[in-house]
């Protein structure tokens, strides 16, 4: 039987084709569950998330999947960010006056008040460069270079900049605000609202979610594509047939099951950055 459409891997891409599809599709899934990285892990009575940890979106249509799904708990967003031995509210950017260090707050000042006001996205060579264009030398030195090189791991000057207006929150001084419609992502604020489960991890939004996906195979790892039959294969033997497949899974891992790739094509997808992600598990008094 030739499936219409075939999507390898339930995640949150992989689930939100499917949700458009309805019952036009078949979700392969390797693992017994859904949610890819952002699904949650019990371990004897502790709940860890492997990636997400706050709800928040633009986007109203999203917002009442997820709150017509399951219950959440809704509180203003509490960030806080640790520089210099001291503990205050993210971002640092907007907050480095409370530090108690004054050289450290006379250099980000100095450094903001040099700022040019006249710039747009097209100055920005980079992501380092928006850093030092945008909130100056102290601000850069003493928090968001250092902060943005541990979170990303890799070099800024390879990152673009075009992202970062609905990510990196403006300097003190400019006001901004989360917008709860609209479909545009804006930077968190101190007083966004943000949700989480109200019962387990974050995961359990992807599993509420899951119910209403009729069409997922789990425990079935594809190992081999064929595009000229339109054909996957699992470990198991089995072979399912597609009009069209729909990845959502890495573009490395996805070139490796077709045979004969040009290697131009593998070449290009080995040069492409990506970011790893190792998980620590912390319990805190916890009877673990």
């Amino acid at each position: 039987m030739k499936n219409k459409n075939i999507i390898i891997g339930a995640g949150p891409a992989g689930m939100g084709v499917g949700l458009i599809l309805k019952n036009d599709c078949l979700i392969i899934e390797k693992s017994d569950s859904v949610g890819g990285f952002s699904k949650s892990i019990e371990i004897n009575g502790a709940i860890f998330d492997y990636g997400g940890h706050s709800f928040h979106t633009p986007h109203p249509e999203v917002r009442d999947l997820v709150y017509n799904s399951l219950d959440m708990y809704e509180q203003t967003r509490n960030a806080k960010c640790y520089s210099n031995g001291e503990i205050i509210p993210y971002p640092f950017q907007k907050n480095f006056r409370l530090l108690n260090d004054k050289e450290i707050i006379d250099e980000c000042s100095h450094g903001l008040k040099n700022l040019s006001m006249n710039i747009n996205k097209a100055d920005f060579e980079n992501f380092e460069d928006f850093i030092l264009k945008r909130f100056g030398k102290g601000i850069a030195k003493h928090f968001m270079l250092p902060y943005n090189r541990k979170l990303w791991g890799r070099d800024l000057k390879r990152m673009a900049a075009d992202w970062t207006s609905a990510r990196v929150a403006a300097p003190e001084g400019i006001k901004e605000k989360f917008k709860l419609t609209g479909g545009k992502r804006k930077p968190l604020q101190a007083d966004t609202k943000v949700a989480y489960p109200a019962k387990g991890g974050f995961g359990e939004i992807y599993k509420a979610i899951g119910k209403k996906l009729k069409n997922i195979e789990f425990n079935k790892h594809v190992v081999k594509i064929d595009p000229k039959s339109k054909s996957v294969y699992t470990p198991d033997g089995n072979s399912y047939s597609y009009e069209n497949l729909i990845s959502s899974i890495s573009i490395l891992d996805f070139l490796k099951m077709i045979d004969n790739v040009p290697n131009r094509i593998v070449e290009l997808a080995n040069n492409l950055d990506y970011l790893s992600m190792t998980l620590g598990l912390v319990v805190v008094n916890h009877p673990i």
